[in-house]
């Protein structure tokens, strides 16, 4: 044996080895099964589809509702716009008086006429006499006014005790 052998027997010599590939092992794709999945979105297309078409109908609905309550709103208006030309027709003097004639029967009360007779001068003195202001009144006024306010002078002021 030779030194070089002794050498190789203490000492391996390294061999160049490949180093091993580490293959990372292909993962197997998880098998998805498109069925359930299918059923689900044609559900929820399927509910999404009922809501809109639902939405449009109930929309239809209540625009058909507010025509028929605009008309509605229409013919009261014009009934309203008609009862208060019939109020007004009614409270006016002369249906008062028709209505007043025709349905309750009533009549026109008569003139009264009053008569004066020339020959009682007494009831005609005791009427003017009573229009009449009392003789004297004028000058009971302007003899008060006199008193209290005098003309022209000096004028008095109160005194305190």
């Amino acid at each position: 044996m030779t030194a070089a052998t002794n050498l190789q027997r203490s000492y391996p010599v390294e061999r160049q080895y490949e180093r091993p590939v580490h293959r990372t092992a292909k993962r197997a794709r998880p098998v998805v099964n498109f069925i359930p999945v299918t059923i689900i979105c044609s559900l929820l297309v399927l509910g999404l589809s009922l809501g809109y078409v639902g939405q449009k109908v109930r929309l239809m609905r209540l625009t058909y509702e507010l025509a028929q309550l605009q008309n509605e709103l229409g013919e009261a208006e014009r009934e309203y716009g008609y009862l208060q030309l019939e109020q007004e027709k009614a409270s006016s003097p002369r249906q008062v008086e028709k209505v007043a004639r025709e349905r309750l029967g009533m009549t026109a009360p008569a003139k009264v006429e009053y008569l004066v007779l020339a020959g009682s001068v007494a009831a005609q003195e005791e009427a003017s006499s009573e229009i009449k202001p009392a003789p004297g009144i004028v000058r009971s006024l302007a003899a008060w006014i006199e008193r209290h306010w005098p003309r022209g002078g000096a004028v008095e002021a109160a005194r305190r005790n």
